[in-house]
């Protein structure tokens, strides 16, 4: 369900950073309830993982300096954000749950 959850943010932020740099804002607003991993998601998500991490890296391609536009688009939690903010954003949270990911499957090792 991590990795779905992570798919899922991936593929929102990538979009996000697309339109903020195509100058645009988002037409919906950000909502954590739309993040939300299928409880049922299986092995499957690891494609879907891995696709959505090149969509991010995508987003991101060019210049830091093209990552800082003018337009900011809203973060439930964190408020307006610019295209880089959202990228970091985007690496601070794989990041955290991938440590999250690391710990479940050092548990369950053990069990």
């Amino acid at each position: 369900m991590t990795v779905h959850h992570l798919a899922i943010v991936n593929r929102a932020v990538a979009g996000i950073v697309d339109s903020l740099r195509a100058d645009q804002i988002p037409p919906r607003q950000a909502n954590t309830a739309d993040v939300k991993p299928d409880p049922a998601a299986g092995p499957g998500v690891v494609e879907e993982f891995d696709e959505s991490c090149r969509d991010v890296q995508r987003a991101a391609s060019g210049s830091a300096e093209a990552l800082r536009t003018r337009l900011r688009f809203a973060h439930p939690w964190f408020g307006p954000l610019d295209a880089s903010q959202w990228h970091y954003l985007a690496a601070f949270h794989m990041n955290l749950h991938l440590r999250q990911i690391d710990r479940i499957l050092e548990f369950a090792a053990r069990a």
